[in-house]
């Protein structure tokens, strides 16, 4: 049984290839970290680090680095340079940790190992005031 294309059949084809974007947006890799507001302590303040990402395309992240900023006035001892690391490469992830921080002011650098290669973020910065200064 032979089939014939009808002008109707080309008019419908050439309408849907139009109404498709040339260059569809692609979905881009974001990172975001946060740290909620400080409570005081008598010596220093603690509060809590939520890092999430979603990784777009190929590959994924195989290890997050958290290290404090070098910026920072305060220090996070409880902290120290951690992060996590993934048994495979993964596209999604959410984690909320703890955090202690002396006085001052802070932020954390959260630095992804991942293929291809790509930065990571900083969280907002922090100042903390312990009731004991």
């Amino acid at each position: 049984m032979r089939r014939w294309i009808t002008p109707l059949t080309v008019a419908v084809g050439v309408l849907a290839f139009a109404a498709t974007p040339a260059s569809a947006t692609k979905p881009e890799t974001t990172f975001n970290a946060t740290l909620s507001a400080p409570t005081p302590g008598a010596t220093t303040c603690t509060g809590l680090l939520t890092v999430t990402f979603d990784w777009a395309g190929k590959g994924g992240v195989t290890e997050l680095l958290y290290q404090p900023d070098p910026a920072d006035t305060a220090t996070f001892p409880a902290l120290g340079a951690g992060g996590v690391i993934f048994s495979k490469p993964t596209k999604r992830f959410t984690q909320t940790v703890f955090y202690e921080m002396t006085a001052g002011t802070g932020q954390i650098d959260v630095i992804p190992v991942s293929s291809p290669a790509s930065t990571g973020t900083k969280s907002n910065v922090v100042t903390c005031t312990p009731t004991g200064s």
